[in-house]
């Protein structure tokens, strides 16, 4: 293995000791570096990363005088640059008991309408000692989460036993994956300022020992660079922390949606689903070739997530020459394989390692922070996005600007012009088949494989017997199953059982948290499997405000590299990870919204998109309604129920022929109407009207489920004579259009400057007319029910006006039997 693996691999080693020492029975008869160095001593393959751990602090690297190890030395400080503060000015204690605090506990945002100050999390969240293969929400402090000794020694011995398991696939990137595994939710750090929760440690060990890695290879690749004679660094060079050694760099494609969206109905699910996996490809693609030029590993990737990513780099020519070499070949490829629909953008800032670890008020007006680093990458970023394509008009513009020959026909499924079309799939004698380019019949043969599938790899080669799909850079992108042999050179991807360690089969194999969820075979198939109305709905989502959360959320004096490292990662995790789960119905802890009994899981959707801040998903209706409510508040869970954190969304429910572009717009316009309300937001627009999530919530109780069951439980579902499924409704249907009606008499009044109050007089004759009705069906021994009594108040309380008639329609469309033309 060469030197520079070796060091990164030695700085994710650098502090296992802590992992070992909290297992041990005797935790203070050896130093953590000691714990770190006798446990590696036990694996042949690992022995000689013992030094990292033994002498990566600063003492003994410095006295040892060995380049490397001070380095990571190096690495560690700027990594752990939040700790400094904090150990200047408190008195701490070594604590195994203490959890680790969710980041999400520490973000405080100004809404305008608290005070200066205000803590947004009314009590801190902390995260028990488990492994991370399965999803849970951090919880409040109490016993039954404490770190325990046997805990430790849980997550150590699994640690172990994978360890040895992963032993002939040993590298970068498979230690990565067993380190997020087991190290995910173990502080690094457990010194603690007795019972002060801001200063409990809230960064895992797995975050600052891949961060550290990151340092390193990046003071590696910049030493290297200016002194390529390793044995000359001394003690002053590799310890200049004043230098701008690093570069952080975003890379954004553009186009995504049109991409994604604009699509016919023709093979539309499978369309739809391979375009967003193939965009997910892409951006795979864009960061191993800029981490591979650079002889990176991917320890350096900081993020990846919704079309964008970002990398932590040395400031070299190396670096910066594949960045504009990697910007300038995938938007070639884009242009001619993709006719230019989407774009890559590429910026970077350069910075010092005191930039990583300090905050504008510790640096002084001569250093800015590293929030203030970011602001000035964005600006770059939005710069070159404009940038780009002037220079690509002025490079390319007898090429771009034509004439052009049009092409012999249109692509039905992109509406591309092609000369190479052929029918999408086999169709039947007299049916008119769907003529589609290459690129369309390539997606849509992934789309059919993308189901259940484990496994990718991603390489230069062909290989016989299965269909690549061309990816930028020449390489190809293929399905791949226990079988087949694999080519020299590239990269497996792990979709599923990304955690078990059988399933790496090389170094080079890295596991992808990619929301790997899928239902149904086309939109006709998902608007079927609803109850009641056979309709299709569409969710977009995204975080609210979050720009203020990551530009100010951190306090000022507690911004670093390191913290903002984690919430992106974090943030990225919810969408990527813990949202199918929760879909499936397996987060722990968490009881599923339903309105209905005997909701069956995992739901009729399919998540076309998810990831960085934001989602899209289309399936069944009533399970998009549905999913919504789960979104909502699982997010809200995961994020320490934070006031300054919320999520907005927009609900569209239509035929499944619609054209899908036009109902992604229309869901695009409705989320936008849920964050246009006020600066509050955490809002929700369903059948076209908006509220805020906790009175849609209570809407529900109030007003949804006395629509559909009068006695205690949910809505009760039938069947009928073909088989579809519908709810059962408590009241006639005719009051419920009445109420619908009512509803829209309000609203229409409203409108017009009078009083909704208007309406009441024909609403107090419904209710009074269904009064009667339920007395003489001898409901509740001849008293009215109490959801009934709950039912009246709610009907009559004006607050509920503005989303009464989404209600009523949501009970309605549960009650049809499955026919769509209503």
């Amino acid at each position: 293995m060469s030197q520079f693996k070796d060091l990164v691999i030695g700085s994710l080693l650098h502090d296992i000791g802590k992992l070992v020492q909290r297992a041990d029975p005797n935790p203070s008869s050896k130093t953590h570096q000691q714990f770190g160095a006798d446990w590696l001593e036990e694996f042949d393959f690992l022995k000689k990363y013992s030094a990292y751990s033994l002498w990566h602090h600063t003492r003994e690297a410095r006295q040892e005088k060995v380049p490397l190890l001070m380095v990571v030395n190096a690495a560690d400080m700027l990594a752990a640059g939040e700790r400094t503060k904090h150990e200047e000015d408190a008195k701490t204690s070594w604590e195994r008991e203490i959890p680790l605090l969710s980041i999400f506990s520490k973000i405080r945002v100004d809404d305008g309408d608290s005070d200066p100050g205000e803590a947004s999390v009314s009590s801190p969240r902390y995260y028990p000692l488990k492994q991370a293969d399965t999803v849970f929400f951090p919880c409040h402090l109490h016993d039954e989460i404490k770190g325990t000794r046997e805990a430790y020694a849980a997550l150590l011995s699994g640690l172990e036993t994978d360890i040895r398991a992963i032993e002939r696939a040993f590298g970068v990137n498979t230690l990565l994956v067993l380190l997020e595994k087991y190290l995910s939710y173990v502080p690094g750090d457990t010194r603690v300022e007795g019972g002060a929760p801001e200063r409990d440690p809230d960064i895992s060990l797995f975050d600052h020992l891949k961060l550290t890695a990151a340092i390193s290879s990046c003071l590696y690749g910049y030493m290297i660079e200016k002194q390529p004679d390793v044995d000359g660094w001394d003690e002053e060079f590799i310890y200049d922390a004043a230098e701008k050694r690093y570069i952080v760099l975003d890379a954004d494609l553009s186009g995504i949606q049109p991409f994604i969206y604009n699509i016919s109905s023709k093979g539309a699910l499978r369309s739809l689903r391979a375009r967003s996996f193939y965009l997910e490809m892409v951006c795979e693609n864009i960061a191993n070739r800029i981490l591979h030029t650079c002889g990176l590993e991917r320890v350096n990737l900081i993020f990846s997530g919704g079309g964008r990513l970002r990398l932590l780099m040395p400031n070299t020519e190396k670096a910066r020459e594949a960045a504009r070499e990697t910007e300038k070949a995938a938007n070639a490829f884009f242009r001619d394989e993709l006719s230019g629909s989407i774009g890559l953008n590429v910026a970077w800032e350069e910075f010092a390692g005191l930039e990583m670890m300090r905050s504008s008020e510790q640096g002084g007006e001569s250093q800015r922070s590293y929030k203030k680093v970011l602001e000035d990458l964005r600006v770059k970023l939005e710069t070159r996005k404009k940038d780009r394509i002037i220079d690509e008009l002025i490079e390319r513009r007898f090429e771009m600007l034509g004439p052009f020959e049009p092409g012999e026909d249109e692509c039905r499924i992109c509406h591309c012009e092609s000369d190479e079309l052929e029918p999408l799939r086999e169709h039947a004698e007299g049916e008119e088949p769907v003529l589609s380019c290459p690129l369309c019949r390539d997606l849509y043969v992934l789309g059919g494989s993308l189901r259940g599938l484990e496994r990718l790899w991603m390489s230069e080669d062909e290989v016989s017997g299965y269909h690549s799909l061309r990816l930028p850079f020449g390489h190809l992108l293929w399905p791949k199953d226990e079988e087949a042999s694999e080519p020299e050179g590239g990269w497996g991807i792990v979709l599923d059982k990304r955690w078990d360690a059988d399933s790496y089969h090389s170094p080079n194999d890295y596991g992808l948290s990619y929301p790997h969820y899928r239902e149904g075979e086309d939109f006709e198939d998902l608007a079927e499997k609803s109850c009641g109305a056979h309709w299709l709905g569409i969710l977009r989502m995204d975080v609210d405000d979050l720009g203020r959360i990551f530009g100010g959320g951190i306090p000022e004096q507690e911004m670093s590299f390191t913290r903002i490292s984690v919430l992106s990662r974090l943030m990225n995790n919810y969408f990527r990870e813990v949202l199918p789960s929760v879909l499936r119905g397996g987060a722990e802890g968490y009881e599923n919204f339903t309105v209905l009994e005997d909701t069956r899981f995992p739901r009729p959707l399919e998540i076309v998109y998810a990831g960085g801040d934001d989602l899209f998903i289309v399936g069944a209706w009533n399970h998009i309604i549905e999913a919504a409510f789960d979104i909502r508040e699982t997010f809200a869970l995961y994020t320490c129920e934070n006031q300054g954190i919320h999520i907005s969304g927009g609900i569209v429910i239509s035929r499944h022929d619609h054209p899908l572009y036009d109902l992604a717009r229309i869901a695009e316009i409705a989320e936008n109407n849920a964050k246009s309300v006020d600066r509050s937001k955490d809002r929700i627009e369903i059948f076209g009207r908006t509220g805020k999530w906790q009175k849609y919530s209570r809407a529900v109780e109030q007003l949804l489920l006395p629509f559909l069951n009068l006695g205690e439980g949910k809505g009760v579902v039938k069947k009928t004579e073909n088989g579809n499924k519908h709810a059962e409704l408590a009241l006639s249907r005719a009051f419920l259009r009445n109420v619908m009606a009512i509803a829209r008499r309000y609203e229409s009044l409203q409108r017009s400057g009078e009083s909704g109050k208007l309406a009441f007089p024909y609403l107090a004759y419904t209710v009074a007319r269904a009064r009667e009705t339920i007395k003489k069906d001898g409901h509740n021994g001849g008293e009215l029910p109490e959801r009934w009594m709950t039912l009246e108040r709610a009907l009559f309380d004006i607050g509920n006006y503005d989303i009464l008639y989404s209600l009523a329609s949501w009970a309605d469309l549960l009650s049809r039997g499955g026919r769509t033309d209503e």
